[in-house]
């Protein structure tokens, strides 16, 4: 599902790629970006990882212009499991006038 997620950038983190065991089988997880934020939910500020692809040069020069504590829309893809959200992934930073544009058409397609 793409949707666009509000946040206040707080750091970027490399993450080599690697392989682990969940449940009886090897995942290779590919190298890609943890991209920390904090969210504000129920009035709560809960700190989240949001996960970026390493070959998507275009949103990493973006994300290198931020400064801590920046607020930002960032436009993610949220992948489900067992109904619940299990990893959202980052696929572009949002300007003020992308933002809007995007908004006005998620409200047309709901």
């Amino acid at each position: 599902m793409i949707a666009i997620a509000k946040a206040i950038y707080k750091a970027m983190q490399h993450i080599e790629g690697y392989e682990k065991l969940i449940g009886k089988k090897v995942q290779t997880i590919e190298e890609h970006y943890n991209i920390i934020v904090d969210e504000v939910t129920d009035g709560r500020i809960n700190q989240q990882t949001l996960c970026a692809k390493a070959d998507n040069e275009e949103l990493l020069k973006k994300l290198e212009g931020l400064e801590m504590y920046q607020q930002v829309k960032f436009l993610v893809n949220v992948s489900f499991f067992e109904g619940r959200p299990s990893k959202i992934t980052v696929l572009d930073l949002l300007n003020e006038t992308e933002a809007p544009t995007i908004e006005a058409i998620f409200k047309q397609h709901q």
